[in-house]
């Protein structure tokens, strides 16, 4: 294989720009059926495809200080366990279904576990969760604030 499909940058940039993507697009689609405006609904999936992204970064960094790991290491290992919170973002697709998007962060807390173990999961699962409750907290703040109402 070629040696940039190995690269952390190139692995979190597609896997972001892909995956990372999806529960954002289908939130879209599902807030302008549950009654959000346009305006609304795409500031919210704006925010929550940004807030991943760092979030991921975030992780990375303390990955990295924790384990004392090399940079492209600790972004590896954060994609990987953002991974299924992603794919779990498919549920987003029905506001009836989208709290069962919360299984992606029970399966991505046990790819933690079984990636790492030890007393270094209790520390970074408890800022994975942490970051996961941060982006969604943000972005519902966004999403019902009556300052973006005019939206």
């Amino acid at each position: 294989m070629r040696r940039w499909l190995y690269n952390s940058y190139f692995l979190f940039l597609l896997l972001w720009f892909t995956l990372g993507a999806l529960g954002p697009l289908l939130s879209f689609y599902s807030l302008q059926e549950a009654g959000f405006s346009e305006g609304r609904a795409l500031l919210y999936s704006i925010v929550t495809f940004f807030l991943d992204g760092l979030n991921v970064l975030l992780l990375s960094g303390f990955i990295r200080k924790f384990l004392k790991k090399d940079f492209n290491s600790s972004l590896k290992l954060a994609v990987l366990v953002y991974s299924p919170l992603w794919v779990f973002d498919f549920f987003d697709i029905r506001q009836e279904l989208r709290f069962l998007s919360n299984l992606g962060l029970i399966f991505s807390l046990y790819i933690l576990y079984k990636l790492i173990g030890g007393r270094a999961f209790l520390k970074l699962s408890a800022v994975h969760v942490f970051l996961y409750a941060l982006n969604g907290l943000t972005a519902e703040l966004i999403a019902s604030s009556p300052l973006f109402s005019a939206l």
